[in-house]
C-alpha cells in the first residue's frame, strides 16, 4: 500500500474537522492514544471518534460516483474528465457527465455494520484484529474491529493481526453485498486534487465473461482488503465456523476468488453491465 494513499484519506478528515472546527477532537483522541500502554484503542473510545469526527466530515461532504464504458469514450475524453475532476472544472464535469455517463449516483451511503471500519479506512488505525462475531479480548494488543466481510465466511482472528493492504472498487449485484456475482476487486489510483478538503479515486474494471449474457444491473462498494500477520492477542473468543485469514468471495455461482474486502462505502448506481464489457469509474468526495 502507498503511503500517499493513506495520507491523503487522513488528511481529507483532517481538512474536514478544521472546515467543521472540530479539530481538537483529533487532537484529544491521538493524545489518548500516545498515553495508552497496551490496548492501543477500546472501541467505545473508537465509536466515539467515529460519532464525533469521521461522520460530521462525511456527513458535511459532496460525494458522487460516474461511470463509463471505456468503449464508447475516447481515452482522450476519459483523461480530459480526469484533469477536470482535480481542477474543480465544474462546466465540463457537467457536460461530460450528462452527454457520457452510463451511471452516476450522488446519494453515499456507509455500510452500518461496518462503521467502526472507517477508522481503518481512514488511516487512523494500521494494526487491528478483525472480528465478526467474536468477543474482544481485554488484553488485546490492538483495536477490535467487529466487521462483515463479502465473502462466504466470517474472518476472526485471536492470534493474528491485520494491516490494511489497499482500499480497492467492487462492482456487485446487491451493494452492499453479493447475492451471485461479483466483478472481482480492481484498483484504486489516487489523484492529487487541486485542494487537501477532496477526495479523488477512479479505476477501471473488465466484466467476468461468467456474468449473464443478457446483463446484469450492479452497484459498487468501496472496501479495504487485509494482510494477516501472527502476534499479539485480538479476540478472546471466536463463533465456531470462522476463518482468520483471506476467505473465499463469490465471483460468479461456482466461480471464487480469495481475499478478505470489507466494505465501507456504497452506491446504488443501476448501471448494467455485461460479460467483457470494460468500465471506467471515478468516485469523488468534496467536504462542503
Amino acid at each position: 500500500m502507498a503511503l500517499a494513499e493513506e495520507y491523503i484519506l487522513r488528511e481529507f478528515i483532517k481538512r474536514g474537522a478544521k472546515r467543521l472546527k472540530i479539530e481538537d477532537r483529533i487532537y484529544r483522541y491521538e493524545s489518548l492514544i500516545r498515553s495508552k500502554s497496551k490496548n492501543v484503542c477500546d472501541s467505545d473510545v473508537a465509536m466515539h471518534f467515529v460519532d464525533s469526527v469521521i461522520i460530521p466530515v462525511l456527513q458535511n461532504s459532496d460525494q458522487f460516483v460516474v461511470t463509463v464504458d471505456n468503449n464508447v469514450v475516447s481515452k482522450y475524453l476519459r483523461n480530459k474528465f480526469t484533469k477536470a475532476l482535480r481542477m474543480n472544472d465544474r462546466e465540463f464535469v457537467r457536460q461530460f457527465i450528462r452527454n457520457y455517463a452510463l451511471g452516476y449516483a450522488d446519494v453515499d451511503a456507509v455500510v452500518s455494520r461496518n462503521v467502526t471500519a472507517l477508522m481503518v479506512f481512514f488511516g487512523f488505525w494500521t494494526g487491528y484484529y478483525l472480528i465478526d462475531g467474536g468477543t474482544c479480548s481485554s488484553s488485546a494488543t490492538a483495536p477490535c474491529i467487529p466487521q462483515t466481510n463479502l465473502g462466504s465466511q466470517q474472518i476472526c482472528c485471536s492470534g493474528i493481526y491485520e494491516v490494511v493492504s489497499t482500499r480497492q472498487f467492487v462492482l456487485v449485484d446487491n451493494p452492499p453485498w453479493i447475492n451471485n456475482y461479483s466483478s472481482g476487486l480492481f484498483s484504486i489510483s489516487w489523484l492529487a486534487p487541486s485542494s487537501s478538503s477532496t477526495i479523488i479515486g477512479t479505476g477501471s474494471v473488465t466484466i467476468p465473461s461468467c456474468f449473464p449474457s443478457g446483463g446484469l444491473t450492479v452497484g459498487l462498494d468501496v472496501v479495504f482488503t487485509s494482510s494477516f500477520y501472527s502476534g499479539g492477542t485480538g479476540a478472546s473468543a471466536c463463533p465456531s465456523g470462522t476463518y482468520c485469514g483471506n476467505v473465499s468471495v463469490q465471483q460468479c455461482p461456482g466461480k471464487t476468488y480469495s481475499s478478505s474486502p470489507v466494505p465501507v462505502f456504497y452506491y446504488t448506481l443501476n448501471q448494467t453491465v455485461v460479460p467483457n464489457g470494460s468500465y471506467a469509474y471515478w468516485w469523488q468526495m468534496t467536504v462542503s
